[in-house]
C-alpha cells in the first residue's frame, strides 16, 4: 500500500507556483496547474536548482532559471538544456482539502 504524506491544503496552492516540500528525504516540488496537482523533483538534475516559487510557463513547462533548461511539467522529460536527465514525477492526490503525495 502506497504511502501518502500530506503537504498542505489546496487553498495553499497558487495557481502555477510551484512549492518544494520534504517528503521522505527527497525534495518534491507540487503544483497545481489548469485545475490539476503535479508532483516532481524539486531540483534541477543538472545542478540541484530548488524550483520552490518557480513559475510554470505556457504550455505547462518548467523553466529551470539557473542554467535554461526547460522541463515537460506532466512527464518530467527534458525539453532542452544543459541536462539529458528527465524530473522524477511523483504520484499525487487530493483528499478532500489535503493535498497528498507519494514517493513510492
Amino acid at each position: 500500500m502506497e504511502d501518502f504524506q500530506r503537504v498542505g491544503g489546496t487553498n495553499d496552492f497558487s495557481e502555477g507556483l510551484v512549492r518544494v516540500f520534504a517528503v521522505n528525504g527527497l525534495d518534491i516540488g507540487v503544483v497545481s496547474h489548469d485545475g490539476q496537482f503535479y508532483a516532481l523533483s524539486g531540483r534541477c538534475p543538472h545542478a540541484g536548482y530548488v524550483f520552490n516559487y518557480t513559475r510554470i510557463r505556457p504550455g505547462g513547462r518548467l523553466l529551470c532559471s539557473s542554467h535554461l533548461a526547460w522541463f515537460d511539467l506532466a512527464t518530467g522529460k527534458v525539453m532542452s538544456g544543459p541536462t539529458d536527465r528527465d524530473l522524477s514525477i511523483y504520484r499525487v492526490r487530493v483528499d478532500g482539502e489535503d493535498v497528498l503525495v507519494s514517493t513510492e
